[in-house]
């Protein structure tokens, strides 16, 4: 997810870090003698916690549902994970019924809001104004973007 989102964000914005300098990286011994550095993820999370979040998308305070629609193991998460981090509130992460495409469910009212927009750009997804929504919006990620996002790892 990391290296797809990199390719779609202009050089002059993308910022280097050097995790060895934080918590993010625990050292670890294998049996052979041999020293890896693992990720922490908590800790990167912790470190990283503002460093994405857009405040007009923080600002409009959406409640939003994702589904997994693929049979990727996880998406929903990974979504939930990078939506969170850019300062959108996500409330639950569940399963839905397979299918290709991505979509965002709500309100026609909430067509025009920066998350939409945020959302629709950022996944390739179409929104549907849909009365039957339990949270603001519902962000159903299908098995055309899980596999954009596994063919590139």
């Amino acid at each position: 997810l990391l290296w797809w989102l990199m390719m779609r964000t202009p050089a002059e914005k993308l910022i280097l870090m050097d995790l060895m300098n934080t918590n993010g990286l625990v050292r670890r011994e294998l049996v052979d003698g041999t020293t890896v550095y693992e990720p922490d993820f908590g800790s990167i999370d912790r470190f990283l916690e503002h460093l994405f979040e857009q405040s007009p998308l923080r600002d409009e305070q959406l409640n939003v549902t994702v589904r997994n629609a693929s049979t990727t193991v996880g998406i929903g998460q990974l979504v939930a994970r990078l939506l969170t981090r850019s300062g959108i509130k996500v409330v639950t992460v569940g399963n839905s019924d397979e299918q290709e495409s991505c979509t965002l469910r709500g309100s026609a009212k909430l067509a025009s809001t920066q998350t939409v927009r945020f959302i629709t750009a950022t996944f390739p997804c179409a929104f549907v104004a849909a009365s039957d929504v339990v949270e603001d919006l519902e962000l159903v990620v299908g098995s055309v973007y899980a596999r954009s996002v596994t063919d590139s790892e």
